[in-house]
C-alpha cells in the first residue's frame, strides 16, 4: 500500500501465540488510546494534546501523525480498513456539534453528515470497492440521531457509502427491532453489520445484539439475562461483544450461528474484536475488581499481563485490549493511559523481518528477543497459532 501516510509498517509473518512484546506506540502530548489496527500493522486511535485537546492519530512505522479535525477542538479516529481509509468522529466548527467522519485516500477529513439529527458517530468502515464508474467507494457504518428537535435524543444504525477520496455518499437508516434505539459498530466486506438495539421503544428497553444484513436485522439474544451489544465482526461472519448471563453478569461472547459464552478473569468481560482465525480480544475484571486486557483463544481466554516478555514497572498493566489483526498483532492500553502494539514472539524469526520500528522501539524488540531465545522461556504454554 502507499497512502500517504497509509503505508505499511509491519511485514506479517505467521506466527504462533502465547508471548508479546508490549511496542509504545507514543503520544500527540498527553494520554493515548489505539483503537484499531489493520492487516499491515497500522494503527488508528486518539491522543490528548500538548494544548488540551483530543485528536486522532494514525501510527506507522514508528510514527504518529495526526489527522485533524473538522473544524473543532477534538478528533476520534475509531477504525482503520487495508486500503488506506479510517472512521471516527470529529467536532464541528466551533465546537457546534460532532459529526462522523471519513479519513479519504489523501488523508482528509470528510464529514458524512447525519440521519437529520444533530450528532453521527462513526465506529467501522469496509475496505474501499470498486463502484459502478470504477471511481472506489468505501461503506461506513455508525450511529446518528435521527429527525427531531434538538433535545429529541432517539438514535438509530446507520450505513454511509460514498467516495473513498471523499465525497458524495449517502446515509441509510438501518432502523431497529421494534422501536427505540440503535448503533452499528463494525463491518466486514461482504457487508454483514454488527451492532445493538434496543427491543422494544420505551426508555427502560434491553438492547440486544444484533447484525444487519441486506436491510435485515437479526437478534443475536443475549447469554440468559437482559441486554447484549455486538462490538466486532471478522471476515468469516463472527461476531463479538459483551452480553448478560442469567446471573446479570456480562460476558464476552463469540457469535458463529449461536453465542458462546467465552467466560471472564474472575468477574465480568467484554470482547472487542476477533480476526479472521477466531481469535478474540477485550477486557475482562479480575476477581478483586482489577479490569485486564485479555486474548481468547480455542476455549482459552488469557490475561495479557501474564504473556508479557517485557512487563511494566510496579502498579502499571494492560487495563484492555482493542484490536486484533490476522497475525496476532494486538493494540492494548494500559491503566496510566498509554497505548501499545503488542508483537507475538516467534523463535526463529529473523528480528528484522519481524516488525519495522524506527528509533529505539526496534533495538527494544531486538535486545529483548535476544534475551528471550533460550530454553527458559520454552515451558511457557502457547496458544495455537
Amino acid at each position: 500500500m502507499s497512502y500517504r501516510f497509509f503505508a505499511a509498517s509491519v511485514i506479517l509473518l505467521p506466527m504462533c501465540h502465547g508471548s508479546y512484546f508490549a511496542i509504545p506506540i507514543g503520544t500527540l502530548g498527553g494520554q493515548s488510546h489505539a483503537s484499531s489496527i489493520n492487516h499491515s500493522g497500522v494503527v488508528g486511535g486518539y491522543s490528548a494534546t500538548a494544548a488540551g485537546n483530543t485528536h486522532g492519530f494514525v501510527w506507522s512505522n514508528g510514527v504518529m501523525t495526526e489527522i485533524g479535525t473538522l473544524g473543532g477542538g477534538n478528533s476520534f479516529l475509531e477504525a482503520l480498513n487495508e486500503t488506506g481509509q479510517g472512521a471516527g468522529i470529529s467536532y464541528t466548527t466551533g465546537n457546534a456539534t460532532q459529526e462522523a467522519f471519513l479519513l479519504t485516500t489523501g488523508g482528509g477529513l470528510f464529514g458524512i453528515g447525519s440521519l437529520g439529527g444533530p450528532e453521527s458517530t462513526a465506529n467501522g468502515l469496509s475496505d474501499a470497492f470498486p463502484g459502478n464508474g470504477q471511481s472506489l467507494l468505501v461503506s461506513v457504518v455508525g450511529t446518528s440521531r435521527t429527525v427531531g428537535g434538538f433535545f429529541d435524543f432517539t438514535r438509530h444504525a446507520f450505513l454511509w457509502t460514498g467516495l473513498a477520496a471523499g465525497g458524495g455518499g449517502a446515509m441509510l437508516d438501518l432502523g431497529t427491532l421494534s422501536g427505540g434505539n440503535s448503533g452499528a459498530n463494525a463491518i466486514n466486506n461482504s457487508g454483514r453489520i454488527a451492532g445493538w438495539s434496543t427491543v422494544g421503544s420505551s426508555d427502560s428497553a434491553p438492547s440486544h445484539a444484533v447484525y444487519w444484513e441486506n436491510n435485515f436485522i437479526t437478534d443475536l439474544g443475549t447469554l440468559g439475562g437482559s441486554h447484549s451489544v455486538a462490538y466486532g465482526i471478522n471476515e468469516n461472519g463472527q461476531i463479538v461483544g459483551g452480553a448478560y448471563n442469567v446471573t446479570n453478569t456480562m460476558h464476552a461472547f463469540l457469535w458463529d450461528g449461536a453465542m458462546m459464552d467465552l467466560g471472564s478473569l474472575g468477574g465480568y468481560s467484554q470482547a472487542y474484536d476477533v480476526n479472521n482465525a477466531g481469535q478474540v480480544v477485550g477486557d475482562s475484571s479480575l476477581v478483586n475488581g482489577t479490569i485486564h486486557g485479555f486474548v481468547w483463544e480455542g476455549g482459552t481466554m488469557s490475561d495479557l499481563n501474564t504473556l508479557l516478555l517485557n512487563p511494566f514497572g510496579p502498579g502499571v498493566y494492560l487495563m484492555t485490549a482493542t484490536a486484533i489483526n490476522d497475525a496476532g498483532y494486538i493494540t492494548a492500553g494500559t491503566n496510566d493511559g498509554r497505548a501499545f502494539l503488542l508483537v507475538p514472539d516467534a523463535p526463529g524469526t529473523p528480528e528484522p523481518a519481524s516488525l519495522i520500528l524506527t528509533g529505539g522501539g526496534l533495538g527494544v524488540l531486538i535486545a529483548l528477543r535476544r534475551r528471550t531465545r533460550g530454553g527458559a522461556r520454552e515451558g511457557r504454554p502457547r496458544l495455537r497459532s
